[in-house]
């Protein structure tokens, strides 16, 4: 069969329809939906509202085959759980050991100084906070945001003209705070200022 139309939200959410051509007649084969690394949770696939189950559905080198006779006016409906999540990198990697990022579906978000103010190196994510999903305008783009509560360390205690001083634990003191993460392909759209998509990592309990 071919695909006469596909329907789809992403980025924003995983569903997409499929509306299969077939006007010379039934016609057996497999229909192979792309599962892509970030669906971390099984999707759903219903074929004219029918959800799909157990031997109907086979996966192979990143492919989801359905098997089945298609016939004109068919629709696949394919559902990927999309939710945003904490990632890490290697431990070999340096410059990221450590920190987190946030991810969801296939967008890598980032935190700007627009949003969080300057100094991103100075915050700390709780990484057992929820990440909070929601619509928001930026820069134009009817986005999905992240805000999530974090940690701030507290400078103001610092003189201007100290670079160093010794560890002194009742004067280093993280402040609460919350910081809100934004995808990374709408940075640089609100002016001039700094942005990171890695964030120390803070466990808080």
């Amino acid at each position: 069969p071919i695909i006469r139309t596909q329907l789809s939200d992403l980025p924003w959410n995983g569903n997409t329809k499929f509306f299969v051509n077939a006007t010379d007649g039934p016609v057996q084969m497999s229909m192979l939906l792309r599962l892509p690394a970030w669906c971390v949770d099984e999707p759903n696939i219903k074929v004219n509202g029918r959800l799909l189950a157990g031997p109907t559905l086979h996966v192979e080198d990143g492919y989801i085959a359905i098997e089945r006779s298609w016939e004109d006016g068919d629709v696949v409906e394919l559902e990927l759980p999309m939710k945003a999540t904490f990632v890490v990198s290697h431990p070999q990697v340096r410059a990221t050991n450590g920190m987190v990022a946030i991810e969801r579906g296939p967008i890598v978000y980032c935190v700007e100084e627009a949003d969080n103010g300057a100094n991103l190196a100075a915050i700390a994510i709780d990484t057992h906070a929820q990440l909070r999903e929601q619509r928001c305008d930026v820069a134009g783009v009817q986005a999905v945001v992240i805000d999530v509560d974090a940690t701030r360390r507290d400078d103001s205690a610092w003189p201007s003209d100290v670079l160093y001083r010794p560890l002194n634990a009742e004067t280093e003191s993280e402040l609460s705070s919350q910081i809100r993460a934004i995808p990374y392909f709408l940075w640089g759209n609100r002016g001039s200022g700094e942005m990171a998509v890695w964030l120390r990592a803070q466990t808080c309990r």
